[in-house]
């Protein structure tokens, strides 16, 4: 009781702070993108892992309090009619489990690799193609695992519910070939997951501050594979012990964390009491989230910026491409959105002389002149 207990409290913290974090995520995304039709598909994607994680605390309590078909076949002979429906039932809610958990995680994995694909607009196309690799990585992998543990590992599917177990397919009862291969999986998906963004984070202009805290974000994949390797320690050294179902819930917990915390930054500044700048033009002011891509582009020209803040395109739903034009203009080559035709438009600032405000809380503010032009392909 003791047990159930525990997993019952500690698997719903867990959820609760989940919802926050994605709340969170929700809340910072209409910060920044101004309307809530402007969500971008890992948006919503989130929201979709945010239900299989609740599927997960729901089946994981059930599984705690019912069991399994997994016994002796002579404790499976000597059950009631009434443990036995009981071992039935849980058979199936861990059957849901393996699939709400497996869900979830590969969900948030998409989710991160549609920010690294916007991270990596503009960068080299090695960049990309990496992004576009561990993408196809983890499609192949999700089908995969998902396809051999409903239709390989245990056939015809129903035994896996089966109580008692026929002996000759026990691995309907312990999964432990499925785990071996989603786990194999699963931590190669997040190796790579974690080395993709090295590059961007050393090569992005963040303030120190801010990389450390990047990195910091994305090092919580580190206690991702953590508890995976530890779910399936305790699942394999203490068959009949469900310790590992705490791990199984923290593992799709943590998960939910790493693929939120990045883009939570506007809600944590207001939260933290931060005004913001127009040093800074990722700060959700009401001008620049109501604002195109193309018009915070400029925007960012103005304040001396030779490229936006790559902690803007965490932000912003699309990125764009720039590069500095010999003759001290900007140059910004947007990409074809939408079945556009892509054109330039080119910022130039006027050969006339700046203008300097004194403003009366004592600050001085430059105002340039900017003529910009555009070109269509």
């Amino acid at each position: 009781m003791e047990f159930l207990q525990s997993l019952l409290i500690e698997s719903w913290i867990l959820w609760v702070l989940g919802l926050f974090i994605v709340l969170c995520r929700l809340a910072s995304r209409r910060l920044k993108l101004g309307k809530w039709n402007r969500l971008a598909i890992e948006d919503y994607l989130m929201v979709f892992a945010l239900v299989n994680f609740t599927g997960v605390v729901v089946s994981i309590n059930e599984v705690a309090k019912n069991g399994s078909n997994y016994m002796a076949p002579d404790v499976a002979d000597s059950l009631t009619p009434e443990e036995r429906d009981k071992a039935i039932f849980g058979s199936k809610m861990t059957f849901v489990l393996e699939i709400f958990a497996l869900t979830a995680v590969w969900t948030i994995k998409a989710c991160l690799l549609f920010l690294y694909g916007r991270l990596t607009q503009g960068t080299s196309i090695k960049q990309r193609w990496a992004v576009r690799f561990v993408a196809a990585f983890c499609v192949v992998t999700y089908v995969v695992v998902i396809f051999l543990f409903v239709f390989f590992w245990c056939s015809p599917t129903p035994e896996y519910w089966a109580v008692p177990v026929d002996p000759d397919k026990m691995q309907c009862a312990t999964y432990y070939s499925h785990m071996i291969t989603a786990t194999a999986c699963n931590i190669a998906s997040d190796i790579m997951l974690i080395l993709l963004p090295i590059p961007i984070i050393i090569n992005i202009s963040l303030s120190r501050k801010r990389r450390i805290g990047l990195c910091c974000v994305f090092g919580l994949g580190l206690f991702n594979i953590l508890a995976a390797v530890l779910n399936r320690y305790y699942n394999f050294s203490n068959p009949n012990s469900y310790v590992f179902l705490y791990w199984y819930v923290a593992e799709s917990g943590v998960a939910l964390w790493v693929g939120n915390l990045p883009l939570c930054w506007p809600v944590l500044r207001l939260a933290l009491g931060s005004k913001g700048d127009s040093s800074d033009p990722s700060y959700p002011n009401p001008s620049y989230r109501n604002s195109s891509y193309q018009e915070n582009s400029a925007r960012r020209r103005t304040h001396g910026r030779s490229k936006p803040s790559a902690w803007a395109k965490l932000e912003d739903e699309h990125g764009a491409r720039t590069a500095e034009s010999p003759d001290h203009g900007s140059q910004i080559e947007l990409v074809e959105q939408h079945g556009q035709q892509p054109y330039f438009v080119e910022a130039k600032a006027s050969s006339g002389p700046d203008k300097f405000e004194k403003g009366t809380d004592g600050h001085i503010t430059v105002v340039t002149k900017v003529e910009v032009s555009e070109d269509r392909l």
